[in-house]
């Protein structure tokens, strides 16, 4: 028997495994989640345990050698953990976070990643200032690239913050019940098939990411540049009411599929790929970048690019809105949800030998130049090339590769923690002490120095974080 799916005409995926969302966490709030918008609630972190416990509440201050100190509103007095009973502080999301202009992007030797203004980069050192740590001295030899940003790229959406503003739809022709998305604690949930969207101005190169964790098996479908905020059954769309053209990116525990979704044409399938790391773990950071002048989409899991689609037709999305459709397979929790312009371009994995003595600058319109990066300063690329001297601008350089001493392993060591960053990136340190007014932290790249504890949005802590130390 065929059976219709909203936004979706997958078919042969495995019934059941509709996990309620009350096993979400074991303290209880996903169950709470469907009755509606948590918004205005005081931010709520996560203190998660090597047993697989969860507090919620929020942090105090973590000492390598106290502890943790934990409030929770269900206790008077501020509670104390020992270390080596956690893994790792999820914090919940900000009210307001401060603006950051970040023009330039940073990876270190050890893969970490920072974002900043470039000051300076010479022969021995790399200036950079950070909103989180002010201005830091950074030593070039830690320095594997650079990656110069679009400074006047425009936050569109930030969320989300509830349900207050958003469209509810309901799905048909699924083979499980159908309800609503629920909001708790800056996350979207959804245990049934449920349909949310709203118009967020999607710009004409956009980036849409988010985070999306899963209970069982997953399918949900993502409407693009949609001028219609109610799901679209797919399978019987001449019978839907009047709606503009739109690109479904329906992923699911296996795999992504692009379709191209008029009302009055057949239904365009641009394409599958498999996606083997979904059925491997429950999370994964999800990263769409589209531009309607070139006719693509690009699907980005954990930083890795997965496939970019092209149409060979005219751009099908009609709208500027975006959709998110639970198909009612499994739990799922949509949270850091986060739509920006784009400037067109893909980071790149290094390729310069690193052995070589030279520095390489990628430029954006494919050239490269090869010679040594005497500075980098007042938007200016200074290079020493065989016999002649180079001055390109800075917004011309995609990134700049340079000449390294050595891959270095991006694991952490034991003490040490590494932690998500609010806008992206990474970083690896040993903890020095945490308190609401400043994280104090080492860090083998820019020494010691002091971070405003808001650029943190996960820490995980090493095997003997707070094993107490002699040095």
């Amino acid at each position: 028997m065929k059976r219709g799916r909203a936004d979706s005409t997958w078919a042969g995926w495995v019934a059941g495994c509709a996990i309620g969302l009350a096993c979400w966490a074991s303290n209880g709030p996903a169950a709470r989640a469907q009755s509606g918008s948590e918004s205005g609630v005081a931010r709520r972190d996560e203190l998660r345990f090597r047993n697989g416990d969860v507090l919620f509440g929020k942090l105090g201050s973590i000492s390598p050698r106290a502890g943790v100190a934990w409030s929770h509103p269900d206790a008077e007095d501020a509670l104390l953990f020992g270390g080596g009973a956690i893994t790792e502080i999820h914090f919940g999301p900000l009210a307001e976070e401060p603006s950051q202009t970040n023009s330039c992007r940073l990876i270190f030797m050890n893969r970490d990643q920072i974002e900043g203004d470039l000051i300076r980069c010479d022969a021995e050192q790399v200036i950079f200032d950070t909103a989180f740590a002010g201005r830091l001295m950074i030593p070039r030899s830690r320095v594997d690239t650079i990656i110069p940003l679009d400074a006047k790229r425009r936050t569109v959406f930030s969320g989300p913050e509830g349900l207050e503003g958003w469209t509810m739809g309901k799905v048909s022709g699924v083979i499980t019940d159908s309800g609503q998305w629920g909001y708790h604690n800056g996350a979207f949930l959804a245990a049934k098939a449920a349909s949310i969207a709203r118009d967020v101005q999607l710009p004409d190169l956009s980036v849409i990411e988010f985070d999306l964790n899963w209970k069982g098996m997953f399918y949900i479908a993502v409407a693009l540049y949609t001028d219609y905020l109610h799901p679209v059954n797919l399978a019987n769309k001449d019978q839907e009411p009047n709606f503009g053209g739109f690109y479904s990116l329906q992923l699911n525990t296996y795999a992504a599929n692009l379709l191209a979704v008029k009302k009055s044409d057949p239904i365009k399938y641009l394409g599958q790929v498999a996606v083997g790391s979904f059925n491997q773990k429950s999370s994964a950071h999800i990263e769409i970048r589209s531009n309607r002048h070139k006719k693509t989409v690009a699907l980005l899991v954990d930083g890795l690019l997965i496939k970019q689609w092209t149409d060979n037709e005219d751009f099908a999305g009609k709208g500027t809105g975006l959709r998110f459709v639970h198909q009612g397979q499994g739990s799922i929790k949509l949270s850091r949800l986060r739509v920006t312009e784009w400037d067109g371009q893909f980071e790149e994995p290094r390729s310069h030998p690193w052995d070589s003595k030279d520095d390489l600058a990628k430029l954006r319109n494919g050239d490269r130049v090869m010679g040594k990066v005497e500075k980098l300063e007042n938007g200016q690329l200074f290079v020493s090339a065989t016999a002649t001297k180079l001055t390109v601008p800075l917004n011309r350089v995609k990134q700049i590769e340079l000449a390294g001493t050595g891959v270095e392993a991006g694991n952490a060591a034991p003490h040490e923690m590494r932690a998500s960053l609010r806008r992206g990136g990474t970083l690896t340190f040993r903890l020095e002490n945490w308190t609401t007014n400043g994280v104090e932290i080492t860090s083998t790249n820019f020494g010691r120095v002091l971070c405003s504890p808001w650029v943190f949005e996960r820490v995980v802590f090493g095997p003997k974080a707070f094993v107490p130390r002699t040095d």
